[in-house]
C-alpha cells in the first residue's frame, strides 16, 4: 500500500494511512506529507473529509473503517478496484510471475529514473522509490498473483518471468494456479495488449503456446548468451534481431539475467532504449531483502534474501556458491507458512541439500497461526536434510550461529517473515 500511497501523493491527493507499528515505509510517507496513525484500529474512524478509502484485499466487512466508510457513503475500494481504474486512465506494462516480480519491476524503475523517462511505477517494496506517478501516462506495475490481483489489470504490454506454484491458500493445485496465469493473458490479449513469457523457464514455457512472443530462450525474439559470473555481478549477451548487446549488473545469480532482461523489455515498453537501459543497470542496487549483502565481518559474508519457496532457495543457494566456490554455503531457512511447508516439503528438503549446512528456523505463520499448527515442523524438514538442523527460534538461530560459525562462511539467510533479522544481528555483532 505505501507504494500505492506515493503515487497518488505525486497525483496530489491528501492522504491519511493506518498501521499496527511505525516502520521505514511509514516513516517515509510522513515525511512526504502524509497522516499516518499508528496503532490498533478497532475503533478507527476515518478523517472527517474522506472521498476514497482504499483497504487490503485481506480486511474482513466489519473492520471499524469499512463500517465507517459505508456509513458515510464513501467510497471503499481494493486494488483490484485501483488497477482496473488505472487500465482505464493510463498505459499499464504488467510484470508478474511466481518468482523475482519484485526485482525486475525495481530494475524497470531504476532504469526508468536513470534513463530521465517521465514513466510511473508501482513496486512492491518498502519506502522510498515502491512508487511514482510520472506522468499519469504510463505505468509499470509488478502484477500480484496473490488475490488474483492482477486480472483486473489490462495492460498493453505483460511480462512474465516464471511461473511455478505458490499460494496454496488460494490455489488449491498447479492446475488453478496455472489457469489463472491464462487467463490474465487472455485478458491482455483481449484489450489490446501483448504478452511475453520467459522462454529458459520451464513453467512459463507451458504458457508460450498462448503468448505473443518470448524471451530468454534459445529461440526466443530476445534471447541471451555468454552469461558469466564475477565476484561482483554478472555479464551476458543480449540478442535482438542479430544485433548483440554486452551487459553487466552489480547482483548475483544467473536467474537474475532473466530478470534483467524482463525488465529492459518492460522499460522499452514506457519509451527506453536498449541502450540506455544497459547504462543505467551498471548502477542498480537490489532491493530491501533481495539478496541484501551486508558485508564481510570477522571473514564471515552475511546475506539476507526473501527467498521462501524451493525454486527461490535454489536461485539463492546456487548463485551464492557460483560466485564463491572456495567458501562454504550456510543457508538459513525459515519456512513461510505450516501450509507451504505441507505441500512443497519435498522441494525444500531437495534444494537444501546444496548448501554445505542449513538450519532450519521455527516455522513463521501468518494471521497468527505458528509453528506446530500444520503437519510437519521445522525438525522434520531438518531431519530429511543430510546436513540439517533444526535451529529453534529466531533468536535462538542466531545464538547458535554466534557460536558454530567458521571464518570463511557465507551465512545466507532466506526467509519471508520475521527471520529478516538473523543476518543483520550477526553482521551487526560480529
Amino acid at each position: 500500500m505505501n507504494g500505492i500511497a506515493q503515487v497518488l501523493m505525486d497525483d496530489g491527493a491528501d492522504v491519511t494511512g493506518y498501521d499496527l507499528e511505525a516502520n521505514a515505509a511509514t516513516k517515509y510517507l510522513v515525511e512526504r506529507g502524509a497522516e499516518v496513525i499508528i496503532g490498533s484500529q478497532e475503533d478507527a474512524k476515518l478523517p472527517s473529509k474522506c472521498d476514497l478509502l482504499l483497504v487490503s484485499s485481506a480486511a474482513k466487512a466489519d473492520h471499524s473503517l469499512i463500517m465507517d466508510a459505508k456509513k458515510r457513503g464513501v467510497p471503499v475500494w481494493t486494488r483490484h478496484d485501483l488497477f482496473a481504474y488505472w487500465s482505464e486512465t493510463r498505459e499499464i506494462i504488467a510484470i508478474t510471475g511466481t518468482h523475482g516480480k519484485t526485482t525486475t519491476t525495481a530494475m524497470a524503475a531504476h532504469i526508468l529514473r536513470e534513463s530521465g523517462s517521465s514513466a510511473g511505477y508501482l513496486v512492491g517494496i518498502h519506502g522510498k522509490g515502491a512508487g511514482r506517478s510520472g506522468d499519469g501516462k504510463t505505468m509499470i506495475i509488478e502484477a500480484d498473483e496473490y488475490a488474483k490481483t492482477f486480472l483486473s489489470l489490462r495492460p498493453k504490454l505483460l511480462v512474465i518471468g516464471n511461473m511455478d506454484y505458490d499460494h496454496v491458500d488460494i490455489y488449491p493445485t498447479r492446475e488453478s494456479y496455472e489457469a489463472t496465469f491464462r487467463q490474465f493473458i487472455r485478458g491482455t490479449q483481449a484489450g489490446g495488449g501483448r504478452t511475453l513469457v520467459n522462454g529458459n523457464s520451464a513453467g512459463s514455457q507451458q504458457l508460450s503456446n498462448v503468448a505473443d512472443g518470448t524471451f530468454g530462450g534459445n529461440n526466443a525474439d530476445v534471447s541471451v548468451k555468454d552469461i558469466t559470473t564475477e565476484s561482483d555481478g554478472i555479464r551476458f549477451t543480449v540478442v535482438e534481431s542479430g544485433a548483440e548487446h554486452e551487459v553487466f549488473v552489480p547482483v548475483w545469480g544467473r536467474h537474475n539475467v532473466e530478470n534483467t532482461v524482463a525488465a529492459m523489455i518492460a522499460a522499452r515498453g514506457a519509451g527506453v532504449t536498449l541502450q540506455e537501459s544497459i547504462k543505467a543497470l551498471k548502477t542498480f542496487q537490489m532491493p530491501y531483502r533481495r539478496q541484501n549483502i551486508f558485508g564481510e565481518s570477522g571473514g564471515i559474508l552475511y546475506v539476507e534474501d526473501y527467498a521462501h519457496l524451493p525454486e527461490e532457495l535454489t536461485a539463492s543457494i546456487v548463485s551464492a556458491r557460483e560466485h564463491n566456490p572456495d567458501r562454504r554455503i550456510v543457508a538459513v531457512f525459515q519456512p513461510h507458512t505450516a501450509s507451504r511447508l505441507e505441500a512443497m516439503m519435498g522441494g525444500f528438503s531437495k534444494t537444501l541439500e546444496l548448501a554445505h549446512k542449513a538450519y532450519i528456523v521455527n516455522i513463521y505463520g501468518t494471521k497468527g497461526i505458528r509453528a506446530g499448527s500444520g503437519k510437519y515442523t521445522s525438525q522434520d524438514l531438518a531431519d530429511l536434510v543430510p546436513s540439517g538442523v533444526a535451529s529453534g527460534s529466531v533468536d535462538e538461530t542466531i545464538t547458535r550461529l554466534q557460536k558454530e560459525l567458521q571464518v570463511g562462511d557465507i551465512v545466507l539467510s532466506m526467509n519471508a517473515g520475521d527471520a529478516v533479522k538473523i543476518a543483520k544481528t550477526l553482521y551487526n555483532n560480529a
